[in-house]
């Protein structure tokens, strides 16, 4: 079988899998191709490996193969790696800290603002308390920064995950609340509000600990909670 034909059904194999589906590249060949079995060589997969992730990407489907970096595997078509399908653009996080109690300090932090994009781009921003008398929180931290498609749309799955799951939401009187607003790629708009108390399980993780452990931002309120609390 020519080599083109190989990367287009390989392609298109990979675009039909279920977003978060995880195989490796040996395995995706064989399944789209399995009249070529006899032709294809360890050889030939090290160059389809990179013909079929650059086809794959420009469908805007991403390999996600970071779970594996830093370490000496394998061979790389041996390797597995997560299919990472765009069902959201973007998710915005706005964690509100502000609780019944003491009063803050000037320089407290009182609002935190995180925003994911499906580029990889993720923007933070934080606003201090300020002090009595303010009309308006002064702001604190800001920062930008680039995670990768592959980890962005990784967080996004999960919030996706999250919201099909139509969880029973908990809500307190005495705590700040997280506001979460996600964009899919169609631009359809839904919102979620919560108290600030944890418990985001979704897939049996537990979704502030799995953000914080991908973003690398001191102190990340999120959904509150986690293990770090």
């Amino acid at each position: 079988m020519e080599r083109n034909k190989l990367v287009q059904l390989t392609t298109e194999y990979l675009i039909s899998l279920p977003d978060e589906s995880n195989l490796t590249m040996r395995e995706a060949v064989m399944q789209a191709c399995p009249e070529a079995e006899d032709d294809i060589k360890d050889t030939a997969l090290f160059g389809l490996l990179d013909d079929i992730e650059t086809s794959v990407r420009k469908t805007g489907v991403v390999l996600d193969f970071t779970a594996h970096d830093g370490l000496v595997e394998g061979l790389p078509f041996n390797l597995d790696f997560v299919v990472r399908k765009k069902r959201l653009q973007k998710a915005q996080i706005v964690s509100n800290l502000l609780c019944y109690g003491p009063c803050p300090e000037p320089e407290d932090a009182v609002e935190q603002r995180l925003t994911i994009s499906a580029t990889g781009r993720v923007w933070f921003t934080e606003y201090l308390y300020g002090g009595m008398g303010c009309d308006k929180y002064p702001m604190g931290r800001r920062l930008q920064l680039s995670i990768g498609k592959e980890k962005a749309m990784a967080i996004l799955s999960k919030i996706a995950n999250y919201l099909e799951a139509e969880p029973e939401l908990m809500f307190c009187t005495d705590i700040g609340d997280w506001n979460l607003i996600t964009t899919t790629p169609s631009g359809e708009v839904e919102t979620m509000t919560c108290s600030l108390c944890g418990g985001v399980i979704v897939d049996d993780i537990d979704l502030t600990d799995f953000i914080r452990g991908i973003i690398p931002i001191e102190d990340l309120a999120v959904f509150g909670g986690g293990t770090e609390e």
